[in-house]
């Protein structure tokens, strides 16, 4: 999970809305296997089944889909406190300028804290001064007080289309995964690898990169206008069944334990 987290917050996700989506996963997952089983469906099953609360499953299988009011803005609790800073009338002065403002400060006086106490909920004014400094939305003035910078936080974003051919990838495989992992499954899907378990010279790797796209291009192009002859035959006879079937190719790199990642074993 950890490339794929990193690739949420790189692009404003926050963890409830993740979690909000993912319990609709979840409930949608858990239905469609109850009803593979024939089992009774109900909402106590899939809630029991799923660990989702109840009200949550009850909610999401009549509606079919995310609760937006449960589901936090993009900007989350950052962009609502740099809102706050620049509109609330207690910590705007003259011709709109927000003040700057000490981190703390006594009870009834504007500061820092109070500002994360009524935009940000409890996240520890601590730690989000320090998310402040490191999206360069604050200054610090050296004398306790800090100047907000901006107004809005729009984080870094991802083309919307790659970010889509991604989570297609992502899904392909898990479902491969899946599949070969059902012990009843007697006809498994290709899933193999080759790689150095002991670490290649940079020359080296650079080397096989180059070897993997010239010989994987050739081998997805044959394959590619192979399944093209046959997908123009089933295009004529419309009574045909459908099976969507395709070959995906991707290098790997694994990464060095240097961002907290342990090596495979």
């Amino acid at each position: 999970m950890r490339p794929i987290v990193k690739t949420l917050v790189r692009n404003g996700v926050s963890f409830g809305e993740f979690t909000e989506v993912l319990k609709v996963v979840f409930v949608d997952a858990a239905a469609e296997l109850l009803a593979l089983e024939d089992s009774k469906q109900s909402l106590t099953r899939v809630a029991i089944t799923t660990g989702v609360p109840r009200l949550d499953v009850a909610r999401i299988l009549e509606t079919g889909g995310i609760d937006l009011e449960a589901v936090a803005s993009k900007v989350g609790r950052v962009g609502r406190l740099l809102t706050g800073w620049h509109q609330d009338p207690e910590f705007i002065g003259p011709y709109g300028i927000p003040y700057e403002l000490p981190f703390v400060a006594d009870k009834g006086r504007r500061s820092f804290t109070e500002l994360v106490r009524r935009y940000a909920g409890d996240i520890p004014p601590e730690e989000m001064i320090e998310e402040l400094k490191r999206i360069n939305a604050v200054l610090e003035l050296g004398n306790g007080y800090y100047r907000v910078l901006f107004r809005s936080y729009i984080p870094a974003t991802l083309d919307p289309v790659k970010f889509e051919l991604m989570s297609m990838a992502l899904t392909d495989l898990a479902r491969t995964l899946d599949h070969n992992l059902q012990p009843g499954e007697v006809e498994k899907l290709l899933e193999r690898r080759v790689w150095a378990p002991n670490g290649v010279a940079p020359i080296v790797a650079a080397q096989f990169s180059g070897i993997v796209r010239e010989k994987g291009t050739s081998l997805l192009e044959a394959l590619d206008d192979w399944l093209s002859e046959r997908e123009n035959e089933v295009v004529l006879d419309e009574m045909e069944p459908r099976i969507r079937i395709g070959l995906a190719m991707y290098m790997f790199v694994r990464p060095e334990t240097t961002d907290g990642e342990k090596p495979p074993h």
